[in-house]
């Protein structure tokens, strides 16, 4: 029994990582593609702030099941920006990696 546990409790621990480093890469290719998708609506001439941020929100609910979020989007010298920060609640894997911060240029059309 004890060889047993001896075992299995590497195993698990292994198997346990190799999942939380799975979803945080996962997770983290989520937000990068929501966050140039933030940027492109926040290129457009006619776009406000928060409709960039209600889009954030919804993708990130659909995608990844995610409500807690911030968002920064601005327009700059013919760059638009969006940050996405998302705390990374992925269990062992957040205490190495706390956040998700992604930051997305797009070129503005004049």
């Amino acid at each position: 029994m004890v060889e047993f546990l001896f075992l299995t409790l590497p195993l698990l621990t292994l198997a346990s990582a190799t999942l939380g480093v799975t979803w945080y890469s996962f997770a983290k290719a989520q937000v990068t593609q929501i966050a140039y998708e933030a940027a492109l609506q926040a290129a457009e001439p006619d776009s406000i702030s928060s409709e960039v941020i209600d889009g954030v929100r919804s993708k990130l609910a659909h995608r990844l099941g995610l409500d807690a979020f911030s968002v920064t989007s601005s327009v700059n010298a013919g760059m638009s920006l969006a940050m996405v920060e998302v705390p990374a609640s992925l269990g062992p894997v957040s205490l190495i990696f706390p956040n998700l911060n992604v930051v997305s240029y797009v070129p503005v059309e004049g």
